[in-house]
């Protein structure tokens, strides 16, 4: 497992999971600004271009809440959204050519699952 959780409750948590998802959703915000900035890149100004810096923005927001979440409804919900947030704004990067974009939201993809099924439960075995 990935995780190392702090001693005391509501302390923050380490997780490979959800460190590769800011790491990557941060890669995928910046190639798709440096796109939409940069002149003649095609996407330019675009409104398509501005929705997926968006997703990619809520990814690194969702990756920074797994690492304070317990593991229960919130942290489920979230989970959920990450996962929709992901393949949408990975289908608009697909949209928009953006190769580079899609990898880094593959990547991000690759550590939602990590941190969904790594993740610590609250049950126990007993």
């Amino acid at each position: 497992m990935a995780t190392i959780s702090s001693p005391e409750k509501g302390g923050a948590r380490l997780s490979l999971g959800a460190s590769l998802v800011v790491l990557a959703a941060a890669v995928a915000l910046l190639l798709t600004g440096w796109r939409y900035f940069a002149p003649l890149s095609g996407i330019t100004g675009t409104s398509g271009a501005l929705l997926a810096m968006f997703g990619a923005f809520m990814l690194i927001l969702a990756g920074l809440a797994f690492f304070v979440l317990e593991p229960g409804r919130w942290r489920t919900l979230f989970l959920v959204l990450s996962w929709l947030g992901a393949i949408l704004t990975l289908i608009a990067e697909l949209f928009l050519h953006g190769w580079g974009s899609s990898v880094a939201l593959a990547v991000c993809l690759c550590a939602i699952a990590i941190e969904t099924f790594a993740a610590p439960s609250r049950r126990s075995a007993s």
